[in-house]
């Protein structure tokens, strides 16, 4: 199951974001850089607002969150994802978003091509079905539980 308790032990804290006007700028924690917050690699991240969770996301590829914090930056300016996020801030009045994260590393795995037959070895992540399975585990877990950052369950 994908409990607070859970979330809280075997997380770390990736930084937190500032709701200021239209934008969300992101400061990484423990004098983290670019290249250090691009090494994790694939990761799934959980977003609190005073020590409540509103999002459960995924990050991953070539730029991981690196890339999805430059898009959160941008706040109205960004995705429908970004609107909301500033409209639920608005409505609570706050201003803190704490991000923490779990690495997904990827799996090898080897299958025979379906035309030419040739052995294939490559690597494939994980992070979307973590994510989606801990996002449907935290809400199983007690029905009145929401996620509201997430555009995708409303």
């Amino acid at each position: 199951m994908c409990t607070r308790r859970y979330i809280n032990k075997y997380t770390n804290h990736l930084g937190y974001f500032t709701v200021e006007d239209e934008k969300m700028p992101f400061t990484y924690a423990n004098d983290m850089q670019r290249k250090d917050v691009i090494a994790l690699g694939d990761i799934v991240y959980f977003m609190f607002v005073d020590g409540e969770l509103m999002k459960i996301g995924k990050a991953g590829g070539a730029g991981g969150f690196y890339s999805r914090a430059n898009t959160y930056a941008r706040g109205v300016d960004g995705d429908a994802t970004n609107r909301r996020i500033i409209e639920v801030m608005n409505s609570l009045n706050r201003d803190r978003i704490d991000v923490f994260y779990v690495q997904c590393p990827r799996h090898v795995i080897e299958y025979y091509c379906p035309l030419t037959g040739d052995l294939i070895t490559e690597e494939v992540s994980t992070h979307k079905n973590v994510e989606v399975r801990l996002t449907q585990n935290y809400l199983s877990e007690d029905t009145n539980r929401d996620l509201p950052f997430c555009n995708q369950l409303n």
